[in-house]
């Protein structure tokens, strides 16, 4: 356990638009500070719902963001910084950025292959750029390949689609 990945969940507390910066501050988890595994984090940002958040991983030269007492420090991003300059949407948000390309407008994915949604990749990425920012696309993509990918799912065809198996797009 010692070896464990910890995370913080950045919260947006401020933000001047696309010409300004935007301030993060970790959030603090009773009972478990503001380090927390992935799965902890995991599941506290699938029960506080929607929001302006991302995971931002606990490391030597991110601890001062998390003291377990006092305040958090904010963590200020410049104009053109995008959370995947920092971390990562949560699972629960890019589940949810992958539901929002399987239904939408124009999208016409391929029938479901067996237990799986086919979605087009290159939506995805179009939602994800939307509702998180920019960011490198090949580390975008990996992100949303490996949670595809741990999900059960796979990836597909030409143009690409991701094989999502279907409960987990929650459709009803």
């Amino acid at each position: 356990m010692d070896d464990e990945r910890l995370f913080m969940i950045m919260m947006l507390v401020h933000d001047d638009g696309p010409q300004g910066v935007s301030v993060w501050r970790a959030m603090h988890v009773e009972h478990h500070g503001r380090a927390l595994t992935r799965e902890q984090a995991e599941a506290v940002v699938e029960h506080e719902g929607a929001g302006e958040r991302f995971l931002y991983e606990h490391t030597p030269e991110t601890a001062h963001l998390a003291p377990p007492d006092a305040g958090a420090p904010p963590l200020t991003m410049p104009p053109g910084h995008t959370l995947w300059d920092y971390g990562e949407p949560a699972h629960v948000d890019m589940i949810a950025a992958l539901r929002a390309a399987y239904v939408a407008d124009g999208s016409t994915p391929p029938p479901p292959d067996v237990g799986n949604a086919s979605v087009d990749v290159t939506t995805v990425l179009e939602v994800a750029a939307d509702w998180f920012g920019t960011g490198n696309a090949h580390r975008v993509e990996s992100a949303f390949d490996l949670l595809v990918m741990e999900l059960g799912g796979d990836r597909h065809g030409t143009p690409p689609f991701y094989g999502v198996p279907i409960e987990m797009l929650r459709l009803g």
